[in-house]
């Protein structure tokens, strides 16, 4: 499902680069627009937004602390965090010891979060670790400019930073890619253009090319390739 699965694969098996193909979980577009129905969800203002659990993992406190800077600036905006998970009175312990309370909602568990994603203005993963983020792929995919820590999933998704705005895991340098996207519309809509791109059918992966980057919902052929080798050894 992605380079980092392959190479994480190929320590622990050898080196069988040969035989091995990436092919990215399909998104379907048509099927996210469906799911846009923003009944009940209004933003008040700018707002970022960031889908996940709430647990360690998600890096939800450096997110809050990020947040506080920007609030010091006088930045005005909202922050959604829509999830659930165990460490949810930590979070809301911090966001009451900041005086966030106005500015970042807990959203909790919405089996379709899509909506939020409709409403918000950027798209925000805080994440220590992430294997395939298959939410920063549906936020590029309904054009939403996304600016996420780094860590082996972003950065292949979103291009070592030419997809979307990438920061190391550090509360200033999140902060500071937090503002430069509230507050340049023009990098806003860069990342926004270029995140489109990444969701063309470009090449196959594997297939040679001209070193064009694979698009995120373009694995129907790699999937009929595999069908078609698994046929051929097994009658």
């Amino acid at each position: 499902v992605s380079d980092n699965v392959k190479e994480q694969y190929i320590k622990l098996f050898g080196d069988a680069k040969s035989e091995l193909l990436v092919i990215y979980n399909l998104i379907d577009r048509s099927e996210l627009l469906s799911k846009w129905d923003c009944v009940g969800i209004t933003k008040r203002k700018f707002t970022l937004c960031s889908i996940g659990r709430l647990t360690p993992v998600k890096g939800y406190l450096l997110l809050i602390q990020a947040v506080r800077r920007l609030v010091e600036d006088g930045l005005d905006f909202d922050l959604w965090i829509v999830g659930e998970g165990e460490q949810r009175v930590k979070l809301e312990e911090l966001i009451k010891e900041f005086s966030l309370d106005d500015i970042v909602f807990l959203q909790g568990y919405h089996k379709n979060p899509i909506p939020f994603l409709k409403e918000a203005d950027v798209f925000v993963s805080s994440s220590l670790s992430e294997g395939f983020p298959l939410v920063i792929c549906e936020a590029l995919c309904l054009g939403l400019p996304v600016v996420a820590t780094k860590n082996a999933g972003s950065e292949e998704i979103l291009g070592k930073g030419k997809y979307g705005l990438l920061t190391e895991q550090d509360e200033f340098l999140l902060y500071k890619a937090l503002k430069a996207v509230i507050e340049n519309v023009a990098l806003r809509d860069d990342f926004r253009n270029n995140g489109r791109k990444r969701n063309r059918i470009t090449q196959r992966r594997g297939s040679g090319g001209d070193g064009a980057d694979p698009g995120l919902d373009c694995a129907v052929g790699d999937y009929d390739l595999v069908y078609r080798g698994a046929g051929a050894f097994g009658g």
